[in-house]
């Protein structure tokens, strides 16, 4: 669980007239889930947006539920789940006061919620 403080972050490089996007922090997540396979990650601070488009947050090997700011830049929320866990999204809204995510894993009988409020 972490503030990302924005969880798509990028660089774009010209060379020779052609533009070249990393994704930094996605890169450093999708590795480290390759490596240390946790059952779940939360973030908080997320900026992402409904224009974005998921495959740019995906992470093989994980769904997620999460929680965008509707009519205001930055904020939101996400909980990344492992696909052999069983889950039951509880909630997931985002107003002008704070957004919220909350899921119940089965095994181990928890509840993960992720909460911003500015």
């Amino acid at each position: 669980m972490a503030n990302i403080q924005r969880l798509l972050t990028k660089i774009e490089l010209k060379e020779k007239d052609i533009i070249i996007k990393e994704i930094e922090k996605m890169k450093f997540l999708r590795e480290m889930c390759k490596e240390e396979k946790p059952h779940f990650l939360a973030f908080a601070e997320t900026w992402l947006n409904d224009k974005i488009k998921e495959a740019e947050y995906e992470i093989e090997g994980y769904s997620h539920v999460a929680s965008h700011r509707k009519d205001r830049d930055g904020g939101g929320v996400i909980i990344y789940i492992e696909n052999g866990a069983t889950y039951r999204p509880l909630v997931s809204v985002s107003d002008e006061m704070c957004s919220v995510v909350a899921v119940h894993l089965e095994e181990p009988n928890l509840i993960v919620f992720m909460v911003y409020r500015p």
